[in-house]
């Protein structure tokens, strides 16, 4: 169902402020305005009062026992208290309220965002049941089954926790497919061709992320990466170019890696410039210094 216009719950809340005669109803589109209201300010202690005296009407035995709007704000206060809680951070909370508000109506988001309180939980080291995680996404899926984002989201799961590269490709496959204009699954796929051995497939990939951003620098460096990979350092010059263009202050490490293409097509000058400039970025690289000392024999007979 959709939830009451703005001015139907504005007038509930005047009329729970002047009276304690009031329907269930009501009372859980008074308590979720207050605590939707106090979370915007950031007031999260009064926030979480609303919230939860929502959350103690229930959970009904069967939501058939509710009407639909009863169900409906019950339901939408669980779901707002979970996204306040996955805000703060408070990822354990808001991935069991996530869980449970989707026990009512099984809506994709509230799994999909129980999946990513887990996906936070396993980063910062909780020991979390990772088929759990698994689950919420695929029960996000399967309530929609043509959503790339949550698609995409599992495969960077399957390729990041469970290290399982095949199911990942599928999924970012099926991402791109659906979305695209999705480079960050064109990037995972580019990324899990190329340590397979397909660089090919993994130039094409990362080609697809530049077609869709042509401003995003680290696209041209892992591109150049592949190309200076298998020696193709004429391709490879040309994308640290549009990398260091791009971000010119920033790349240090494309200047090392520049150098070492022009060092490899013997062009000494170039390369000798690279490395100064990573120097100047930083001061304390130990590996240009030693590439600026190595090149000195090969100046000195180029400029003889």
């Amino acid at each position: 169902t959709k939830p009451l216009s703005y001015d139907s719950v504005i007038t509930i809340v005047k009329k729970v402020n002047k009276t304690k005669e009031i329907t269930l109803l009501e009372y859980l589109v008074h308590n979720n305005f207050g605590g939707n209201e106090n979370e915007a300010l950031e007031n999260y202690a009064i926030s979480d009062t609303f919230y939860l005296k929502a959350k103690k009407i229930g959970p009904f035995d069967n939501i058939d026992q509710a009407s639909v709007m009863e169900g409906y704000y019950y339901v939408k206060n669980n779901y707002d208290y979970a996204r306040s809680l996955f805000r703060r951070k408070r990822f354990q909370e808001a991935m069991i309220n996530f869980e449970t508000t989707a026990e009512y109506y099984q809506p994709d988001s509230s799994y999909l965002y129980a999946a990513r309180a887990g996906i936070k939980l396993i980063e910062t080291g909780k020991e979390i049941n990772k088929i759990n995680v698994l689950n919420n996404f695929n029960k996000a899926i399967s309530l929609d089954p043509k959503n790339p984002i949550a698609i995409g989201e599992r495969g960077i799961f399957y390729v990041s926790i469970l290290k399982d590269t095949t199911r990942a490709t599928a999924d970012f496959s099926k991402a791109v497919q659906l979305n695209p204009k999705d480079a960050e699954s064109y990037e995972y796929l580019s990324l899990i061709y190329y340590y397979a051995g397909n660089n090919a497939a993994a130039i094409s990939a990362i080609t697809k992320c530049i077609e869709i951003d042509k401003m995003q620098p680290s696209y041209y460096g892992t591109r150049a990466h592949y190309y200076n990979h298998i020696k193709s350092y004429e391709l490879a010059i040309k994308d640290y170019n549009e990398a260091i263009f791009l971000d010119p202050t920033n790349n240090e490490s494309y200047y090392l890696k520049r150098g070492a293409c022009q060092k490899a097509i013997n062009n000494y000058i170039a390369a000798y410039d690279d490395y100064g400039f990573a120097t100047m970025i930083n001061p304390s690289n130990t590996d240009a210094k030693k590439e600026l000392q190595k090149l000195d024999p090969y100046l000195k007979e180029a400029y003889e």
